[in-house]
């Protein structure tokens, strides 16, 4: 909790600090004997040891982390896992950590997944929203000087805006230059 206090108050998400260890199962993070210990346990029991060993190191660097005031702090904090002793790593990643199985990483997968996927229609939603209260704005009818009525809207190419106007306008099609 007191880890999660401080990365919540410097705006740093959790998945972002853990996502480069997670895509390469901590390779190049911790020792090489951790690493391939880890790997053995991982290759036995699945993506949970990722959660396991990502919790144990918070917990062992908690005490450091709860002193960061900045941000990069953290990261630098949690860049540099080289000094990790191996067993007592796996001890508080294997004991401490035991509740989390298969069926506890999937429960919360699935409610963040749910949670990341209404987050996602609500800011569709709210851009959709925008861009017609921003096409409304720019939705103006000008009348020329024959009586023409033209629909002046926003087009997403200068030069197909450009030469639309040029035929509504009558004036032709823009001039080249050789």
């Amino acid at each position: 909790p007191a880890v999660n206090e401080v990365l919540t108050k410097l705006h740093l998400p959790v998945p972002a600090i853990c996502l480069p260890w997670f895509l390469c199962l901590f390779i190049g993070h911790l020792p090489l004997e951790c690493t391939i210990r880890l790997l053995d346990w991982f290759f036995f029991e699945g993506r949970t040891v990722l959660f396991k060993v990502a919790l144990a190191i918070f917990q062992i660097k908690s005490k450091i982390l709860q002193h960061c005031e900045e941000s990069h702090e953290v990261i630098e904090c949690l860049r540099d896992l080289s000094d990790f002793d191996t067993q007592e790593l796996l001890r508080i990643a294997s004991t401490q950590f035991q509740f989390l199985n298969h069926d506890f990483i999937e429960e919360h997968s699935n409610n963040c997944m749910v949670a990341v996927m209404r987050r996602k229609k609500e800011e569709r939603e709210s851009f959709a929203r925008k861009q017609r209260e921003v096409a409304s704005r720019f939705d103006l009818v000008a009348e020329q000087s024959e009586g023409v009525r033209l629909k002046v809207t926003i087009s997403t190419t200068t030069a197909a805006s450009s030469t639309e106007h040029s035929q509504a306008t009558g004036s032709g099609a823009p001039s080249e230059s050789a």
